[in-house]
């Protein structure tokens, strides 16, 4: 204990947990409301990929460590919308965009953003939606 923790008979050192339980119950909860809403989402007619002339590649290690943190979903633009892209940049191929989900580095994943990743596929973009480790189990640096 330090000199503090004496001082105020511990309750410093206990408010300082509280507050650490209530912000992982947070992100817990915000965790658990993306996640439920994006598998809600899917199940409708507009979620599916080849309905908007995009080709998906799902789980693709982008660094060979055999984590889930470490995969990537390719959404590739085929049909009107790729064509349009290769033409707007003189035939030199697609814009490529690398997804980072949000989250502060703390929640969410590709799964919870895949919506973005379509999006921005629809409209003739390659779109790398990458995992990447979360704190507080992967502090910075992870």
């Amino acid at each position: 204990m330090s000199g503090a923790d004496v001082a105020d008979g511990g309750a410093s050192r206990v408010g300082g947990l509280a507050a650490d339980a209530r912000r992982f119950a947070g992100a817990l909860v915000v965790d658990t409301f993306f996640r439920s809403l994006t598998r809600v989402a899917r199940l409708h007619p507009q979620a599916d990929p080849a309905r908007h002339d995009v080709e998906v590649t799902k789980n693709v290690a982008y660094l060979a460590s055999g984590r889930e943190h470490h995969l990537a979903d390719i959404y590739r633009p085929t049909g009107a919308a790729a064509e349009r892209a290769k033409a707007y940049a003189n035939g030199r191929g697609l814009p490529v965009v690398l997804y980072v989900h949000g989250g502060g580095f703390r929640i969410l994943s590709k799964d919870t953003h895949w919506v973005m990743a379509l999006a921005l596929a629809r409209r003739g973009m390659l779109v790398f939606n990458i995992n990447y480790r979360l704190s507080p189990q992967h502090p910075f640096p992870a």
